[in-house]
């Protein structure tokens, strides 16, 4: 007799201890970024990256996902498989807003991700509504893009070095 309360195939959305399946998060994704008009992107290889955008309140969302390769023969999901890298570009915007963009938040929830993971965003470089980025296999990849209210880096900062470093109340500390 088959136990309807298990859910060994990983199919439905709670696994049998109420921990969340790959589908979960998916959805979780989806449905808390995209919401909003629907924009234009587009990918550099549309036979492994799937492509969809939209304008909402956090901005321009873009979401990106990695199907991997599969063998030709058996339609198998090819395993320990490396990134690959795309360029993205989202259309359909007017050219001032197109020019700053910038990307404000990157998220990821993987093959092997127990959760959504925030990638940094560090070197990424958007151009127009353009960038590179790489992806890992069986990875789906949000990115929020906004051309307002971001932080800019300094040109020049300002350090500081004491002589002493007060740790609190209950303990202090100096820097010899």
């Amino acid at each position: 007799s088959h136990d309807k309360g298990k859910d060994s195939a990983g199919q439905a959305i709670l696994n049998e201890k109420g921990e969340p399946n790959p589908k979960y998060w998916a959805f979780w994704l989806m449905s808390r970024y995209f919401r909003g008009k629907a924009v234009s992107a587009e990918s550099s290889d549309w036979s492994t990256f799937s492509v969809h955008a939209c304008l909402n309140k956090k901005g321009t969302v873009i979401f990106v996902a990695n199907k991997g390769d599969y063998d030709a023969d058996t339609g198998s999901f090819i395993p320990n498989q490396s990134a690959k890298t795309a360029q993205i570009q989202v259309k359909g915007l007017p050219k001032k807003l197109l020019k700053k963009l910038q990307i404000k938040e990157i998220l990821r929830f993987g093959i092997d991700d127990p959760y959504v993971i925030q990638m940094e965003k560090t070197g990424v470089e958007i151009d127009s509504g353009t960038f590179t980025y790489e992806f890992q296999p069986l990875s789906i990849y949000v990115f929020v893009l906004s051309g307002k209210g971001l932080w800019k880096e300094p040109k020049t900062y300002l350090h500081v070095n004491p002589e002493r470093v007060d740790f609190g109340p209950h303990e202090t500390g100096s820097i010899e």
